[in-house]
Protein backbone atom coordinates (compact mmCIF):
# COMPACT_ATOMS: atom_id res chain seq x y z
CA UNK A 1 0.00 0.00 0.00
CA UNK A 2 1.18 3.54 -0.77
CA UNK A 3 0.42 6.75 1.14
CA UNK A 4 0.07 10.41 0.25
CA UNK A 5 0.80 13.13 2.84
CA UNK A 6 -1.73 15.96 3.03
CA UNK A 7 -0.95 19.01 5.21
CA UNK A 8 -3.35 21.68 6.44
CA UNK A 9 -2.18 25.00 7.92
CA UNK A 10 -4.66 26.82 10.16
CA UNK A 11 -4.85 29.97 12.26
CA UNK A 12 -6.70 29.55 15.53
CA UNK A 13 -6.95 33.36 15.86
CA UNK A 14 -8.64 33.84 12.48
CA UNK A 15 -10.44 30.47 12.66
CA UNK A 16 -9.55 29.55 9.09
CA UNK A 17 -7.30 27.23 7.15
CA UNK A 18 -5.64 27.45 3.79
CA UNK A 19 -6.56 24.71 1.30
CA UNK A 20 -4.79 21.41 2.04
CA UNK A 21 -1.41 20.90 0.42
CA UNK A 22 -0.40 17.53 -1.02
CA UNK A 23 3.22 16.56 -0.40
CA UNK A 24 5.05 15.72 -3.62
CA UNK A 25 6.31 12.29 -2.49
CA UNK A 26 4.36 9.02 -2.40
CA UNK A 27 5.37 6.91 0.60
CA UNK A 28 5.75 3.13 0.77
CA UNK A 29 4.62 2.94 4.40
CA UNK A 30 2.30 4.73 6.79
CA UNK A 31 5.23 5.06 9.21
CA UNK A 32 7.35 6.97 6.69
CA UNK A 33 4.40 9.20 5.75
CA UNK A 34 3.59 9.97 9.40
CA UNK A 35 7.16 10.70 10.45
CA UNK A 36 7.59 12.94 7.42
CA UNK A 37 4.34 14.70 8.34
CA UNK A 38 5.60 15.53 11.82
CA UNK A 39 9.00 16.68 10.56
CA UNK A 40 7.49 18.76 7.74
CA UNK A 41 5.06 20.45 10.15
CA UNK A 42 7.93 21.27 12.52
CA UNK A 43 10.04 22.65 9.66
CA UNK A 44 7.15 24.78 8.42
CA UNK A 45 6.53 26.27 11.87
CA UNK A 46 10.24 27.04 12.20
CA UNK A 47 10.24 28.72 8.79
CA UNK A 48 7.20 30.83 9.68
CA UNK A 49 8.95 31.96 12.85
CA UNK A 50 7.91 32.18 16.47
CA UNK A 51 6.50 35.72 16.26
CA UNK A 52 4.16 34.89 13.35
CA UNK A 53 3.13 31.53 14.82
CA UNK A 54 2.41 33.06 18.23
CA UNK A 55 0.54 36.07 16.81
CA UNK A 56 -1.69 33.94 14.54
CA UNK A 57 -1.73 30.79 16.70
CA UNK A 58 -0.76 28.70 13.70
CA UNK A 59 -1.28 24.95 13.85
CA UNK A 60 -0.43 22.41 11.18
CA UNK A 61 -2.32 19.17 10.82
CA UNK A 62 -1.71 16.30 8.46
CA UNK A 63 -3.08 12.98 7.36
CA UNK A 64 -1.71 10.08 5.39
CA UNK A 65 -4.23 8.89 2.81
CA UNK A 66 -3.82 5.43 1.37
CA UNK A 67 -3.81 5.35 -2.40
CA UNK A 68 -4.28 2.55 -4.87
CA UNK A 69 -1.17 1.26 -6.53
CA UNK A 70 -1.30 1.38 -10.31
Amino acid sequence: MKFMLILTICSQVHQNCIPPTVHDVVFDSHYKCATTGYQTAKDMLTELGQEFVDKNQVVIGFKCNSISEV
